[in-house]
């Protein structure tokens, strides 16, 4: 399960550019002055991941593919759901990748 969350978190990471957060449809980023809903921006990368490799792949090179209007939150928490529900204990991993919106500052130049 540390692997899927440190995979999930170094794919989501790569996805947090402002191409992409450009690209997500109605609530997309417009510039500094306009909000963003970074929740939203993170949910939208989580459905590009979802939909499989080769989407994912497609989008990394071309951010104008993002899914539009969509997004897919419950990722964020499988890794730790099924954990909890295998072994009663508390999840308590960090992967080693921010995922969160605006941590791939290389990506928001």
């Amino acid at each position: 399960m540390k692997q899927f969350e440190g995979a999930l978190g170094r794919k989501l990471y790569k996805l947090d550019t402002e191409k992409h957060a450009r690209s997500i449809g109605e609530a997309a980023y417009v510039d500094e002055e306009t909000f963003l809903s970074p929740d939203f921006f993170l949910y939208a990368r989580c459905l590009a991941v979802a939909k499989g490799k080769d989407f994912y792949e497609h989008v990394v090179k071309h951010p104008e593919a993002m899914p539009k209007d969509d997004e897919c939150e419950e990722l964020l928490t499988l890794a730790a759901e099924a954990f909890e529900e295998k072994t009663e204990d508390e999840w308590d991993y960090v992967p080693s990748k921010d995922y969160e919106t605006f941590s791939n500052e290389r990506g928001w130049r």
